[in-house]
């Protein structure tokens, strides 16, 4: 991509947030919906203190199928 994250980027900043979005739609062509909900579901929790786990993803993005 043209434009790296910033090192000074909080999660949460407005910058982030167009980064996200920016990226998000460029992936939006080629990708299927269970990678964008996946994308989704990790942008999402990036501003979280702790990791989720892959079973709390599994669950999350994909559901009991």
């Amino acid at each position: 991509m043209d434009s790296p994250i910033d090192a000074n980027e909080t999660p949460g900043s407005p910058e982030m947030a167009r980064e996200i979005a920016r990226f998000r739609a460029s992936l939006s062509a080629s990708r299927s919906a269970a990678q964008l909900k996946l994308f989704d579901y990790l942008a999402e929790r990036s501003s979280d203190a702790r990791a989720p786990k892959e079973i709390e993803i599994a669950h999350a993005v994909f559901g009991n199928e």
